[in-house]
């Protein structure tokens, strides 16, 4: 466990934004200021994704001195009480799997959320609701729902919007070549800081579940090929080179995590090795990222998941 001082904090943020150290320092110490300030004044401060500070008072008790054995009355006193927000519990949860520095690259989607809800788990929830709401009539076709999610992390939204929209492309055309559209219901989540996308997408036909089952297989062999060089008429060319660029558009990233349905890909650095792999996801992995989501924004995490579970991997 290393110290990590305010001086640390200021450097670092001073770094990542490139803005003056003197400026960065100020604002620190202004921010600290007013926390204090606002606590003095009995004030609950909530930062979301965070925690909550608050004072509580200490009840006045008797004590005992070890040394003399004489009880000491020990007056009332004021502290202040931190409760971790979810999202914290759940990075802080990875820390003893992916190690200070994997944690520190997924800490940004903390940061600025320009969408609701918050957590995989919500979405899916609000994803039930709504199409439960679509298809109010009797005989309506509810239409076969596939939640995409696409992490990439130490990416810049301004730096790296290149790198960001092609991967958003790729992944919007690989789904297509595969039957899906992207559902217009659905608002999107984009979280920044670490770049992370929540979108859903819908068959566009409507299939058994023996024939989605057996369409999520091809798109994790397709991806697993990772090659056109056989053509098997057009669909199969449409989708071999959906699975091509899908993976060209990550080439420069060092480490990601694309869900796409029921396969997941990952790509990774482990032991100074990339490794990517694609796998489907199985009930026990969707059950762990049921409990777990902050895993869709650990690729090595994940990785390590997958391979313990003994699922097949590249």
């Amino acid at each position: 466990m290393a110290k990590v001082t305010k001086k640390d904090l200021i450097d670092r943020i001073a770094e990542n934004t490139q803005a003056k150290r003197v400026v960065v320092k100020r604002i620190v110490q202004s921010f600290l200021d007013e926390v204090v300030a606002e606590l003095a004044r009995d004030n609950r401060l909530e930062f979301r994704d965070f925690g909550v500070f608050e004072t509580r008072t200490r009840a006045a008790r008797v004590a005992r001195n070890p040394k003399t054995n004489e009880t000491v009355h020990v007056p009332a006193k004021r502290t202040v009480k931190f409760k971790m927000a979810r999202r914290m519990k759940e990075q802080v949860a990875l820390l003893s799997a992916v190690g200070v520095q994997s944690a520190r690259s997924i800490s940004g989607p903390m940061g600025h959320i320009v969408a609701e809800p918050t957590t995989i788990k919500e979405h899916s929830s609000r994803v039930g609701r709504e199409m439960e709401q679509s298809c109010a009539e009797p005989d309506a076709i509810q239409e076969q729902s596939a939640p995409a999610q696409i992490f990439l992390p130490n990416v810049d939204a301004q730096r790296d919007s290149d790198v960001i929209d092609e991967t958003r492309e790729a992944v919007s055309g690989f789904m297509e070549a595969f039957g899906f559209e992207l559902d217009p219901r659905i608002t999107p989540v984009e979280e920044f800081g670490s770049w992370f996308l929540r979108v859903m997408y819908r068959l566009m036909d409507k299939l058994s579940p023996e024939e989605i089952e057996k369409l999520y297989d091809e798109m994790r062999e397709h991806l697993r090929l990772k090659t056109v060089d056989i053509v098997q008429g057009e669909v199969w060319r449409q989708r071999a080179e959906g699975a091509a660029k899908l993976l060209k558009s990550i080439e420069n990233v060092d480490e990601t995590v694309i869900r796409l349905g029921d396969v997941i890909l990952i790509k990774a650095v482990v032991n100074g090795k990339t490794r990517v792999v694609v796998e489907n996801i199985t009930a026990s992995l969707a059950r762990e990222l049921e409990n777990n989501p902050v895993l869709m924004r650990a690729p090595q995490a994940f990785l390590r998941l997958v391979d313990s579970k003994k699922v097949p991997a590249e």
